[in-house]
Order: structure tokens, then C-alpha cells, then sequence
């Protein structure tokens, strides 16, 4: 529980808010310094702590990389769909960057350790850009012989694929989410019984 709770980048703004409000205290009425030193002294705390909280855990480091390399794909795989003549295998990249955003967001939201999501972000995100860029390369070819328009059918299958997979791996973060939801909002309607029956 505590480590899930320092996990959260709000958990270790509020820790360093907290410690350095005390300092702050500290510094102005037990040191007896001046309000304008105990207020640096404070900030300067409050910075450091935040860096050494926010530092200190490899997982969120690991994720906000992640998440930093995630986009950039995406960002590709963007401008690469707009090169896509076919409207349908457009639509399904597009669906593609949609979902992947979305599992991003649930990412961010959750600080949580996600390997199978970690997974889609880089192992099948790598292809996909891979796939698309392929794809774009051999239909902008005027001219494709039967093995190019095998190739270019077998990407827009497997583009179907991966589509399905991320659009499934969101709906299984979200329910997850959802249900965590239900149950922090049980606990809670159940603490209001128990203070109604006091």
C-alpha cells in the first residue's frame, strides 16, 4: 500500500509540501531566522526533496520514458497514415493511434506497472510503425507486382490484427480501472454507513 501510494507523483508533491511547510516552521520560529530566509530555506527544501522523491523510483522513471518514446511513435504513425490512399487501412491506423493514446492516458493515471500494455507500446507499436511505414512505401509505387500486392494484402491483415488487440488491451485497462473505482466507491459509502450508525 505505501509503496503504491509513493508511487503517485501527487503522494511525494504532498510529502515535500508537508516537510517543508514543518521546516518552514521550524526555521521561523524555533531558529528564530527571518521570514524571508526560512522562506528560502524552505523552497530550497521543498526542490530538493521533490528531486530525491521523484528520482528515487526507477518504475516512474521507467514508465515516463516509456510514455515519452510512445508518443514519438505515435506522432509517426500519424503522418504516415496521411500517406495511405486506402480510406479503410487509414481508419485502422488511426484507430490504432487512438487506442495507443488512450493506454497511454490510463498509464499516466494509474503510475502502475503495466507489462502487458508496456508491451503493446513498444514490442507491437515498434512493428506497427514498421508495418505502416512498409505499407506506405509499397503503395505509393505506381506499378506492384503480385508478390508487392501479397504483401500489401498480408499488412492490411495484420493491421486488423493489432488494431483489435489495442482497442481490447484499452477495454481491459478501462474495466480495470472502472472496477477499482466500484470498490474505492463501495469502501467509501460504507464509511458513511458506519458514521450514520454512530
Amino acid at each position: 500500500m505505501i509503496s503504491r501510494l509513493m508511487a503517485l507523483p501527487q503522494f511525494t508533491m504532498f510529502l515535500s509540501l508537508a516537510l517543508c511547510s514543518g521546516a518552514f516552521v521550524f526555521f521561523m520560529f524555533v531558529l528564530d531566522l527571518s521570514l524571508v530566509l526560512s522562506l528560502v530555506l524552505g523552497v530550497i527544501l521543498y526542490v530538493g526533496l521533490h528531486l530525491i522523491l521523484t528520482a528515487a523510483d526507477p518504475a516512474a522513471k521507467e514508465t515516463k520514458l516509456l510514455l515519452r518514446a510512445a508518443k514519438v511513435k505515435l506522432e509517426l504513425l500519424r503522418s504516415a497514415s496521411y500517406h495511405i490512399s486506402n480510406p479503410r487501412i487509414q481508419n485502422d491506423v488511426n484507430e490504432i493511434v487512438g487506442a495507443s493514446m488512450q493506454i497511454m492516458l490510463l498509464i499516466q493515471k494509474k503510475s502502475a506497472d503495466l507489462p502487458a500494455s508496456k508491451q503493446l507500446l513498444t514490442f507491437y507499436l515498434d512493428n506497427t510503425l514498421e508495418m505502416v511505414n512498409r505499407y506506405v512505401s509499397l503503395s505509393s509505387k505506381s506499378y506492384l507486382n503480385a508478390s508487392s500486392n501479397e504483401v500489401l494484402r498480408k499488412i492490411e491483415e495484420v493491421l486488423e490484427g493489432v488494431k483489435v488487440n489495442f482497442i481490447a488491451q484499452y477495454n481491459k485497462l478501462l474495466i480495470n480501472d472502472l472496477s477499482d473505482l466500484a470498490i474505492k466507491m463501495d469502501a467509501v459509502s460504507q464509511m458513511l454507513e458506519w458514521e450514520d450508525a454512530k
